[in-house]
């Protein structure tokens, strides 16, 4: 396709790769590579993808203040996470797929549950937007870079 792309998500499994589009639309591909799934679900420019390590639940971020939850067996979206302030610009799932993080450009993180879509925690530590997150693969720990050079 042609429209420019934000982000991009592969799992440890090799099966699956998501790209974030610039026209609102999550797509999914699969490996071999295929046509795309394309999932609706954001009215604006998705910024920010992760793939749980089992390949079924995709998280997206977007610049309408918006993380989803979705399932990326029948391309449907789980629920929204409400309570992100600031564009999405960073997004990760933790190795059990049990707990969601979104940055923005306003240097907030966001702690969610998958299960239910809870808040978990909410907190500021950059100056400037979030540019990625990562969780620890074996501790219960995640780590964020910012534009403010900070990590």
């Amino acid at each position: 396709y042609t429209t420019p792309q934000n982000a991009i998500s592969a799992p440890t499994s090799g099966e699956l790769l998501a790209g974030a589009g610039q026209d609102g639309l999550l797509r999914l591909f699969q490996w071999p590579v295929q046509p795309p799934l394309s999932m609706p679900g954001h009215a604006d420019i998705v910024t920010a993808v992760a793939i749980s390590r089992d390949g079924k639940t995709i998280l997206s971020g977007s610049n309408e203040l918006k993380v989803n939850l979705s399932n990326s067996v029948d391309g449907k979206a789980k629920f929204a996470l409400v309570g992100q302030e600031g564009k999405v610009t960073s997004v990760a799932l933790d190795r059990s797929g049990l707990h969601a993080a979104s940055g923005s450009d306003t240097g907030l993180v966001k702690l969610w549950t998958t299960e239910d879509g809870k808040p978990i925690a909410g907190l500021a530590g950059h100056t400037g937007a979030v540019t990625g997150i990562d969780f620890h693969p074996t501790e219960k720990q995640f780590a964020t870079s910012g534009a403010d050079g900070t990590v």
